[in-house]
């Protein structure tokens, strides 16, 4: 394979330059077959129909590159960053693109049969009317992308992040999708037939979509391997859903990257629940992957540097980069939920306690609140003189009574969801708002009776709330 000086590419691109602009009448075009580009920066330049097929461009920097109609058949791109390139109609067939960056990249009408794309990140990404057979996408990030009349048919999808992405009149017969999470995907026209699927993911599935295509699939029964999984339960009610899914996600793709073949990933959804699953196959590995989650928490919560997580940098930024997307998809969420509420709480949302929330539940999962029937008698006192004080301030603010006699409806709950957890945040954020003193006055109250001492629910729910709001 051929290594080309930095002196040699110069000249390369100018001559092709001069090829597209006299229509071929003049320069030479692009051709760097078989070359040894790794590592190259080629940002935001011209190749345009570049032929390149069997070149090797691992870790090259190809950000808002033009290589629409280029021929990469069987190209090295592993680790590149393609984020925001032009690569319409070009031809990655066979191709290897593990863990490439492409995202927001526009791969319209692309060639991508049989390419190898595991662990790549594809957000935002525009698919529409690529051909897919065949590609191997396993613990890819597609969150978002563009695959109408996408071809997918025999596609390895397993694991990968599929949420919101647009599946209009695609096709995806007989392809892998075991495990994989693709919730707010839009399915009209799509073809499913003859899919391996495993039954938590064809629970995801639209119940027409499921009802045409059910009797082809192929349904997996998961094996059983609790004994050496690891679980990760969170609760990310609004603002914060969004966000908070973006920062399991990369770390999903993370462990697929840097374990593959060890484990498997599963990422489930229940309303604002999010639960994380890792299969591992002995003690050994479940405990090496328990000291990433510790990693990882640490990062997120700031007690530790990004370093810390991985030696190279490409992934290093990617973290970096990932905490910045999912701080600007709590801004959006925000600002969306203030247009809807006006008079709301979406404004209290808080990034450092995201990240610290998220942080500490990938340490440890006890950190979640226990169901109020684990709670001992000692608790369940304090929490009857919290509502006897809530009931009290009813009477001495009319004003008040439909808020304070929600939080009194609420508390008769024993297992509160998201949506009561929502209210809640609610209707004591409205309290603040409509009279400050009130506020102090109720935050008084749930100190006076002990809630902050006590392990339960409650205790969780409400010092989360008055903490934020303080």
């Amino acid at each position: 394979m051929k290594k080309i000086s930095p002196e040699d590419l110069d000249q390369i691109l100018l001559a092709h330059s001069l090829w597209l602009r006299s229509d071929g009448r003049k320069g030479r075009q692009a051709d760097m077959s078989a070359a040894d580009l790794s590592g190259t920066v080629l940002s935001e330049k011209n190749l345009l129909m570049a032929k390149l097929s069997r070149a090797r461009l691992k870790g090259a920097t190809l950000v808002l590159i033009d290589l629409s109609q280029a021929d990469l058949f069987r190209a090295d791109l592993s680790d590149a960053d393609l984020s925001g390139a032009d690569l319409l109609l070009a031809n990655f067939s066979q191709a290897d693109l593990s863990g490439a960056d492409l995202s927001v990249a526009d791969l319209s009408g692309a060639n991508l049969s049989q390419a190898k794309l595991t662990g790549a990140s594809l957000p935002q990404a525009d698919l529409s009317r690529a051909n897919l057979s065949g590609a191997d996408l396993s613990g890819a990030d597609l969150s978002g992308s563009n695959l109408n009349r996408a071809d997918l048919s025999h596609a390895n999808l397993s694991q990968a992040h599929l949420r919101k992405v647009n599946f209009s009149n695609a096709n995806l017969q007989e392809a892998n999708l075991m495990q994989t999470s693709f919730s707010g995907a839009d399915f009209t026209g799509i073809n499913l037939k003859g899919v391996i699927i495993d039954t938590l993911t064809m629970a995801q599935l639209p119940t027409d979509i499921e009802k045409k295509y059910k009797n082809s699939f192929e349904i997996v029964e998961l094996e059983k391997t609790e004994r050496f999984s690891i679980v990760r339960e969170m609760r990310l009610p609004a603002p914060y859903y969004q966000a908070g899914l973006a920062i399991l996600n990369f770390f999903g793709m993370f462990l697929a990257q840097e374990c593959s073949g060890e484990i498997k990933i599963r990422t489930e959804f229940r309303n604002y629940t999010v639960r994380m699953v890792v299969d591992t196959p002995n003690a050994r590995v479940r405990d090496q992957i328990g000291e990433i989650f510790e990693v990882y928490g640490l990062i997120i919560q700031g007690k530790l540097v990004p370093e810390a997580l991985s030696g190279q940098i490409r992934q290093v930024r990617r973290l970096e980069n990932q905490l910045i997307h999912a701080a600007a998809l709590l801004e959006d969420e925000i600002a969306m939920l203030r247009e809807i509420h006006p008079e709301g709480s979406a404004s209290e949302g808080s990034m450092d306690w995201l990240r610290v929330h998220t942080g500490r539940l990938l340490q440890h999962p006890e950190t979640r609140p226990r169901p109020l029937k684990e709670v001992p008698r000692a608790a369940a006192h304090h929490i009857a003189l919290f509502r006897e004080n809530i009931s009290a301030m009813m009477k001495q603010h009319p004003s008040l009574r439909s808020e304070m006699s929600l939080l009194l409806q609420k508390l008769d709950m024993e297992s509160p969801d998201e949506q009561d957890i929502h209210d809640i945040h609610e209707t004591v954020s409205s309290l603040k708002k409509k009279n400050p003193a009130i506020f102090d006055e109720f935050s008084d109250t749930f100190y006076e009776s002990k809630m902050a001492d006590i392990r339960s629910v409650w205790s969780d729910i409400f010092l989360e709330i008055l903490n934020r709001l303080a």
